[in-house]
């Protein structure tokens, strides 16, 4: 599997290199379909969060996501800036770390092609934790919190390997410094002022 997902970042490498070339004459459009699975996953969570759906049936629409958007990827369906984004906040809400490693090689190609929005950037930040809490290790960013063990009902931000990155990454990437977000828990963390919490 891991050889799967290698193979498919190295295309998706290639397919960015081919969108961000000045002899491409067309312009590409964003995939539709792409851009309502991602607005899909969205709506589910807030059904998710008001209890008007299982965990169940969003780990099962989830994985159902996943499968169209590998569709998508094998027949080279993802091509703009915003596809890849779609493309990665739907792996990002994956269930393996090969899911979460698919979300970074292309919450990066969002960025890559297009560095100048926000929403790209912080995305990749934030993929990068995921991807690191999977394995048990310390996030970089500081986008996700966990419950704190001390406090019941509190949440904390997950360890950061504070030597990792610096505020000035972060602020790369759309954070508050670290200080900062581990102050106000709870609060937007991002500097453009998204609504987004750890």
């Amino acid at each position: 599997m891991r050889n799967a997902y290698v193979l498919l970042t190295a295309l998706l490498l290639a397919m960015s290199e081919l969108a961000l070339s000045n002899d491409t004459p067309e312009v590409l459009a964003d995939n539709q379909r792409l851009s309502a699975l991602h607005d899909e996953d969205q709506a589910d969570r807030i059904l998710w969060r008001k209890k008007e759906i299982s965990s169940k049936t969003l780990v099962e629409r989830d994985e159902s996501r996943r499968r169209e958007v590998k569709q998508m990827l094998a027949t080279a369906r993802v091509r703009t800036a915003h596809d890849f984004f779609c493309a990665a906040l739907i792996f990002h809400h994956g269930q393996t770390v090969d899911d979460y490693r698919l979300a970074i090689s292309l919450a990066w190609l969002s960025t890559s092609i297009d560095p100048e929005t926000k929403d790209y950037a912080y995305l990749s930040a934030s993929t990068w934790d995921r991807f690191m809490m999977s394995q048990g290790k310390p996030q970089w960013y500081g986008t996700k919190c966990r419950h704190d063990t001390k406090q019941p009902g509190k949440d904390e931000l997950y360890p950061v390997d504070e030597t990792a990155v610096t505020d000035i990454d972060r602020a790369r990437f759309d954070l508050k410094p670290l200080q900062t977000m581990r102050e106000h828990i709870g609060e937007p963390i991002r500097v453009s002022g998204g609504s987004n919490t750890c």
